[in-house]
């Protein structure tokens, strides 16, 4: 029996999941040695040493899936930035005396060198992780439309795809055996779902043995694994046939358990936030003596309208002329709103939303029905991504920045499909631990610019 495929999300980050795992381990017995001659440090600290390291080593980007030249001096970067972040951390408890993480003067300097071999190992462990890592080959074959539209794709995500990519257009049998005759070792994804000779060639009994060990797959699937999205234009009926039976098989244990998450969570940040959601009304309140909260009509699960909450970052009448989209230094926006919206804060009366069940805390983002009618024409298969709750955060927003056009709405319903057919809980806590991650780096929150 063949293994269980890792999920598409996955794949491509086992190798910096290991690197985690691994500088968790060595920060741990690197400590343990640095104290042995008599340093004194609990086990508890040494614990929320490592974790620290992780964190911040995730924060800067080491463990990024994208693709990472391999570029010695940019991982020593890395590397030297996540040690001057945890030996600034350190310096901070130890002038503080903080019981999370008791540090005194003699026990600061052992910690440090703990950091500075830490990061040491893990520079050395990642780059040969970069050196180890072969660059997969695929050919992919196709008509002309389609491999326009794939080789479109693929220039897109140029920067994070780490693979080597080679096309050959078909029109006739004779086309794609010859295709399939050149493939020089490479792996094989298909556009060919609708050409009427290949489920004929697949069924052959030359091209079962050719490929039995490595069969190909279809480019929907292709995209997935390696840009982490499905491009809109790919999807057929089985896609969407699929789409429906993956909701379905999760069962109602999963969604029940999802739900549970969602009150769970909302109500833990609201109890955060508090202090947040009040000294954020004041300053918009002295702004210009406008309300504090800004309502939408949104469209939710299955094309329901809702009402949306959000704390107000736009001028009185902003929108007198209608629903605009928002674009890079928009006018319209308050200096306090340019603030509540780069640390996210403007979304926090959404939990309100979560608590109600118009919205999960992970999902694709809800959108304006006089955008939805504008992108329903315009992009195919739009209304997929309404098959789940909308949700607070999501795969979208995580991996793409802020949405203002219609192209930014097509890339961001390629991550919303995506989402919907590969959901999972370990999914969603890696979408709220990049959430987080892009909080603290204050990424994401604005439009790109348009040249």
């Amino acid at each position: 029996m063949n293994p269980k495929p890792l999920p598409p999300w996955l794949q491509d980050r086992a190798a910096w999941i290991v690197l985690a795992i691994t500088d968790f381990l060595a920060v741990i017995a690197i400590s343990r040695v640095a104290f042995y001659s008599g340093g004194s440090i609990t086990a508890p600290s040494v614990f929320y040493l490592a974790l620290l390291w992780v964190l911040s080593s995730y924060v800067i980007g080491r463990y990024s899936h994208e693709k990472i030249s391999r570029n010695i001096l940019r991982v020593i970067y890395r590397s030297l930035a996540s040690m001057f972040c945890v030996s600034g951390c350190l310096t901070l408890f130890s002038l503080a005396q903080n019981n999370f993480l008791p540090v005194n003067t003699h026990s600061l300097i052992a910690l440090n060198t703990t950091v500075v071999a830490a990061s040491s190992l893990s520079s050395c462990l990642q780059i040969a992780i970069l050196y180890a890592r072969k660059r997969s080959q695929w050919l992919i074959i196709g008509r002309d439309k389609s491999l326009t539209l794939i080789k479109q794709e693929i220039q897109s995500e140029k920067k994070h795809l780490d693979t080597d990519v080679k096309f050959a257009s078909v029109d006739s049998r004779a086309d794609i055996l010859l295709a399939l005759a050149s493939r020089n070792d490479r792996r094989l994804a298909l556009c060919l779902a609708e050409h009427p000779e290949m489920q004929k060639i697949m069924e052959d009994d030359w091209f079962k043995a050719r490929w039995q060990k490595g069969r190909p797959i279809d480019i929907s699937r292709w995209c997935e694994i390696y840009l982490q999205r499905t491009p809109t234009e790919l999807i057929k009926k089985e896609y969407q046939y699929d789409l429906i039976a993956k909701i379905d098989s999760q069962g109602m244990m999963n969604w029940r358990i999802k739900r549970f998450g969602d009150v769970a969570g909302a109500l833990i940040l609201l109890a955060m936030s508090l202090p947040i959601l009040v000294v954020s009304a004041v300053l918009i309140k002295l702004t210009d003596g406008g309300p504090v909260l800004y309502t939408q009509t949104r469209t939710g699960v299955y094309r329901q309208p809702f009402i949306l909450y959000k704390l107000r970052t736009m001028n009185i009448g902003a929108e007198v002329k209608g629903a605009t989209w928002a674009c890079r230094k928009d006018k319209r926006i308050t200096k306090i709103g340019t603030l509540l919206r780069k640390l996210r804060f403007d979304e926090l009366p959404q939990l309100w939303n979560v608590l109600k069940g118009d919205m999960s805390l992970i999902g694709p983002r809800p959108e304006r029905p006089e955008f939805d009618e504008l992108l329903e024409v315009q992009i195919p298969n739009y209304r997929l991504r309404y098959l789940i709750r909308p949700g607070l955060s999501g795969w979208a927003q995580v991996c793409y920045p802020y949405g203002a056009s219609v192209e930014d709405s097509r890339k961001k319903l390629s991550y919303d499909i995506y989402y919907i057919r590969n959901f999972s809980m370990p999914l969603d806590i890696l979408i709220l631990i990049k959430t987080i991650q892009l909080i603290i780096r204050g990424e994401g929150s604005q439009p790109q610019a348009r040249i």
